[in-house]
C-alpha cells in the first residue's frame, strides 16, 4: 500500500509517543510539524521532477491543440461534459493510427513473409509511417490529459487508483474511462520479454541502451509515485498549515514562527510555479484540488515519457544515442515497426480480455439474480 513520502520513521514515532513535556501554547504540535514536513518533501520532489523533465524536453505533447479541440467539440454539442467530445477525437485519432499500422504491416510482410528485399523507398515509407504513428500517439495521450484536466475528480477517484496504476504499470491495464494504459518502462518490458525479444533481433549495443533506458524510466516513475503519495494528503496538510501557522501569523504578525511562515509561503509559490511550468498550458479545472492537480501533472509526465521513448527508439535519438543529439533512432525501421505492432497487439489483447471478463461477469450476475428471484410459472386454467 502506498505510504506518504516524507513521513517520519516508525522508531521516531514511537519515541514521540512516549510522553515528554507538553507543547507550549500556540506551538504547531505534531500535526503542524508533519504537515510542514510533507510540504517540504513535496517542494523538494517537484524541484527534482522539474530537473528530470529536462531529459524529455525534446518532446512536447500537443496539449494546446487537444484542449482546443475538446472545447470546440463541447461547443458543437452544446454540452458542458467533455467526455463525448473526447470520444469523438479519440475515434478519429485511432483511425489515423490504424491506417499507419496497416502500412507498417504491409512493409513487414514484404520483408519477412514474402522475403522481398526491402528498397530504400520502402524504408523511407516505413520511417514516415513510424513518424506518423508517434505523432498520432502524442495526440491521443494529449486528449486524455485534456480530458482529465476538465474532470479532476476522476484523478482522485478510488484513492488516485488510476494514476497509481498508470505510473506502476509494467503491463497494460484496462480503465473504464481511458481504455488501456501502460507506462514507458512497461512498453520496454513488453518488447524485452524473453518469449518475443528474439524476433526483434536486438544487437548488443541496442540491448545495452534498452537496459539503460529501463533504469532511467523506473527511477523516474519511482519519483512520480512519491509525488502521488504526497498528493493524496497534501490538501489536508495545507489546511493544517493554514490553521497552525498562517492564521496565527496573520493574527499576530512578527511572532516566533514568522520565519517558518515565510518559508511556507515561499514553498507554496514555488510549487505553483513548477506546476504551471510542467503543465505547459494545460487548462486544469478551477474545481481541482492541489492533490488532483498534482495527479494530473504526474499523469502528463508519464505520457510525455511514453512519447519520448517512441521518439528515441523509432524516430531520432536526442539522449540515448552515443553519437550525440538528433542521431538516428536506436532501432532500425523494421525493428521499430515490429516492436510497435507487437505493443499494439498486446494492448489490444488486454482490452479484449477485459471486455470478456466484464461480459462474463454480467451474465453470471444475471444468472444469480434469476436464481434468487425466480420468475413464477404461470399455469393455464
Amino acid at each position: 500500500a502506498p505510504t506518504a513520502a516524507g513521513a517520519p520513521p516508525a522508531a521516531k514515532k514511537q519515541k514521540q509517543a512516549g510522553g515528554g513535556a507538553p507543547a507550549p501554547a500556540g506551538a504547531p504540535g505534531k500535526e503542524g510539524e508533519e504537515a510542514l514536513r510533507n510540504l517540504r518533501s513535496l517542494h523538494r520532489l517537484l524541484g527534482d521532477l522539474e530537473h528530470e523533465m529536462k531529459v524529455f524536453q525534446n518532446v512536447s505533447l500537443p496539449i494546446g491543440d487537444a484542449a482546443q479541440e475538446l472545447a470546440h467539440g463541447m461547443a458543437r454539442a452544446q454540452s458542458a461534459d467533455p467526455f463525448p467530445a473526447y470520444v469523438e477525437s479519440k475515434k478519429r485519432t485511432n483511425l489515423a493510427i490504424a491506417s499507419e499500422y496497416d502500412k507498417l504491416k504491409l512493409e513487414l510482410d514484404k520483408s519477412y513473409t514474402q522475403q522481398i528485399q526491402i528498397s530504400e523507398g520502402d524504408l523511407y515509407t516505413l520511417q514516415r509511417s513510424l513518424f506518423n504513428v508517434v505523432h498520432y500517439h502524442a495526440r491521443y495521450v494529449a486528449f486524455i490529459c485534456a480530458l482529465l484536466a476538465k474532470k479532476p475528480a476522476w484523478v482522485s477517484e478510488n484513492k488516485y487508483s488510476m494514476v497509481y496504476d498508470f505510473v506502476e504499470s509494467d503491463y497494460p491495464f484496462s480503465n473504464d474511462k481511458v481504455d488501456a494504459l501502460v507506462n514507458a518502462s512497461g512498453l520496454l518490458s513488453i518488447i524485452q520479454d524473453d518469449k518475443v525479444a528474439d524476433q526483434f533481433h536486438f544487437d548488443e549495443r541496442q540491448k545495452g541502451v534498452l537496459n539503460k533506458c529501463y533504469g532511467m524510466l523506473t527511477r523516474f516513475e519511482d519519483m512520480l509515485i512519491c509525488i502521488v503519495n504526497l498528493g493524496m494528503t497534501i490538501d489536508d496538510s495545507i489546511a493544517t498549515l493554514l490553521k497552525t501557522y498562517l492564521k496565527p501569523a496573520m493574527e499576530s504578525p512578527g511572532g516566533a514562527e514568522a520565519e517558518v511562515v515565510q518559508d511556507i509561503q515561499k514553498m507554496m509559490n514555488e510549487i505553483s510555479q513548477i506546476e504551471e511550468s510542467l503543465l505547459e498550458g494545460l487548462p486544469v479545472s478551477e474545481t481541482a484540488t492541489k492533490g488532483e492537480t498534482l495527479g494530473i501533472l504526474v499523469f502528463k509526465a508519464v505520457c510525455q515519457a511514453i512519447i519520448w521513448f517512441q521518439v528515441e527508439f523509432y524516430c531520432n535519438s536526442f539522449v540515448l544515442s552515443e553519437y550525440g543529439p538528433k542521431s538516428p533512432p536506436i532501432l532500425n525501421p523494421l525493428q521499430s515497426a515490429a516492436c510497435c505492432l507487437h505493443i499494439s497487439n498486446t494492448i489490444r489483447k488486454t482490452l479484449f480480455q477485459d471486455l470478456l471478463y466484464k461480459t462474463t461477469s454480467i451474465v453470471q450476475e444475471g444468472e444469480q439474480r434469476d436464481k434468487e428471484n425466480p420468475t413464477p410459472v404461470k399455469h393455464s386454467s
